[in-house]
């Protein structure tokens, strides 16, 4: 799940004012100086007039330098993605800067961003700015604004929706669609525009005259993907859908990649997909750079160099159908800078071999004990031991596969250890876990970085406390070290199974994530599968103890432990109505 913070200034920051010259919350028509033409016309979280924002202002003549403090964040808080937007209309405005500032020496602080490293920020528009934040102690994030010359009011600046997300930050008006749409802006009055899997309301206008019916486009990289389209399949009059991008700075050279698709009835052609590019502040209307109303029953890929140094822009992407019939669809946008002809593909996450393991030839360089120094986490063999542990492991997908378990007949702790390695600045670690146990209110499961003699803690990656797992799981993390750092796995918990499995560690980001959205063997999960509400007849997950039929088959693991989604109606009497489950 996707981890957002939004901070509500200014209360969940600190304002430090020096000078008289501080930020100060308001807009231009609420501003304590009263209708300030040099500020921005409306904000941006609302694009309204009365909506609020923080500037910078100064009481008197004269420099100064004040501060936006985050909170206090702990060495748990990991690897986030710092973005605001910013108003800055000419070189004479404040400076603005982001620094991570350590809690524990005043004197140790690290510039993140700053404009004076912009080429060209002076438009009269909201600008967009992100950076990675990770620190490797107890940190405060500090957005500073700096007036360098005896200046008017008119200098002043202003930033609005400071977010922090987990992870590191993704390239601006760059997406592949499977989580979200990775800021891109879609009209979502117009039920048309989807995000989903090129699934249509009307199939039987999608069908060709000679019955060759229509397949639904699969992702354009990942078969298991998701797709932004348009389902022009049903509709009553000519129907344009537009998905925005980012506000992107100047660029003398550039590089845009996208994949589209177009189709439908054959020999109609009632569709087209168009590229536009606009130009921010400008009076101009829309530039048209690409155009295509072909269709194909593949994919189309597509590379445009874009050259646009004079003010900042953004990209368009039009769909538009003219009847009844069609679908256009967009996948696998890519913004680069550098000539399309340069522009490579990303390499993939090194992988550390040294903390790395599978578990199918024993613990590779992890290592096992508990408070005593007894070993307690073991491999699991080939013995049949699947009534209270997982039925499969997740290298092999097979019961004769291995998995490294933690089991506790009475109350127990244990520690799975990595070998210790230097780190090399971001990192990411995958790991595969699953939990049961009957007295969850003693279950305590965490992976943790620590220190180089393994004795303190420097990042908790991930927690789990009182809570079954359901099945496998797989947990990704990202964390930010560069001196020697062990990764452990800590149990603690009475009458418990832990397993894991598929432990990879790599240097930088972690791999895009591979979910199967659609089959599903509920063995692990829902899979996103969601009941209707009703309070009478309810779709759940069971197992064969948990349902009053007896031994109920289950297909996907050909047993009767295995897991499935069912209508129990054993403890229901005198039920009439009707519940639905939905896909994803």
């Amino acid at each position: 799940m996707l981890h957002s913070i939004l901070l509500s200034l200014p209360r969940a920051v600190a304002v430090t004012m020096a000078q008289k010259f501080y930020w100060n919350q308001g807009n231009a028509q609420n501003s304590a100086e009263g209708g300030l033409f040099y500020l921005p016309a409306v904000d941006h979280s609302t694009s309204t007039k009365g909506g609020q924002y923080m500037y910078t202002y100064n009481e008197e003549i004269g420099i100064g330098l004040t501060k936006l403090l985050s909170p206090i964040h702990d060495l748990s808080f990991g690897v986030h993605c710092l973005s605001f937007w910013y108003y800055r209309p000419n070189a004479n405005c404040d400076e603005i800067s982001v620094w991570i500032e350590d809690v524990t020496n005043k004197n140790v602080r690290k510039q993140l961003w700053t404009t004076l490293l912009i080429d060209n920020d002076n438009v009269k528009q909201w600008q967009f700015v992100q950076t990675t934040v990770a620190a490797t102690n107890y940190f405060r994030i500090s957005l500073e604004a700096k007036r360098k010359m005896h200046g008017k009011i008119s200098n002043s600046v202003a930033v609005d929706d400071i977010r922090l997300r987990r992870g590191e930050c993704r390239t601006i008006a760059s997406c592949n669609f499977n989580d979200d749409l990775c800021g891109f802006i879609a009209d979502t009055s117009n039920v048309t525009l989807r995000h989903g899997f090129g699934r249509v309301k009307n199939v039987e206008n999608m069908n060709n005259n000679d019955e060759t019916k229509y397949i639904p486009p699969t992702d354009s990289s990942d078969e298991k993907g998701l797709i932004v389209y348009s389902d022009f399949s049903d509709i009553k009059q000519e129907t344009t859908n537009i998905l925005l991008s980012d506000v992107l700075k100047p660029s003398k050279q550039s590089c845009l990649r996208f994949a589209y698709f177009l189709n439908g009835r054959k020999r109609s052609e009632i569709s087209k997909f168009k590229l536009n590019l606009i130009a921010i502040g400008s009076s101009k209307s829309a530039s048209t750079i690409f155009t295509d109303n072909q269709y194909s029953s593949e994919w189309k890929n597509k590379s445009i160099p874009i050259s646009h140094p004079d003010s900042s822009f953004r990209f368009a992407f039009e769909m538009t159908g003219y009847a009844a019939g069609s679908i256009v669809a967009l996948d696998n946008v890519k913004y680069t800078e550098g000539n399309c002809d340069e522009v490579k593909p990303p390499e993939e996450s090194a992988i550390i071999k040294e903390q790395s393991c599978d578990f199918e030839d024993g613990f590779c360089s992890w290592s096992s004990s508990d408070s005593s120094g007894k070993t307690i986490w073991t491999i699991k063999g080939n013995e049949n031991i699947r009534n209270k542990h997982p039925a499969y492991d997740i290298s092999t997908r097979s019961n004769s596969g291995k998995y490294v378990y933690f089991d506790s007949s009475g109350t127990a702790d244990g520690t799975l250890s990595s070998k210790p390695v230097k780190g090399s600045g971001l990192q990411c670690i995958s790991f595969w876990y699953w939990i049961n146990t009957l007295h969850a209110q003693y279950l305590k499961f965490k992976a943790s970085v620590l220190n180089s003699n393994g004795a303190d803690e420097i990042q908790t990656l991930f927690a789990n406390y009182h809570k079954n797992s359901n099945g496998w799981h797989q947990t990704k993390r990202t964390f930010y070290t560069e001196s020697i750092y062990s990764i452990a796995f800590y149990a603690e918990c009475h009458q418990c199974v832990i397993a894991i499995d598929e432990i990879n560690v790599y240097n930088g980001s972690c791999p895009e994530t591979t979910t199967d959205y659609v089959n599903c063997d509920f063995e692990n999960e829902n899979c996103g599968f969601i009941p209707q509400d009703n309070d009478d007849i309810i779709w759940k997950r069971y197992k064969t103890d948990d349902v009053s039929a007896e031994n109920f088959h289950n297909d996907a693991s050909d047993q009767v432990y295995g897991h499935f989604i069912a209508l129990d109606f054993g403890s229901i009497v005198n039920v009439t109505g009707k519940s639905r489950i939905y896909s994803p």
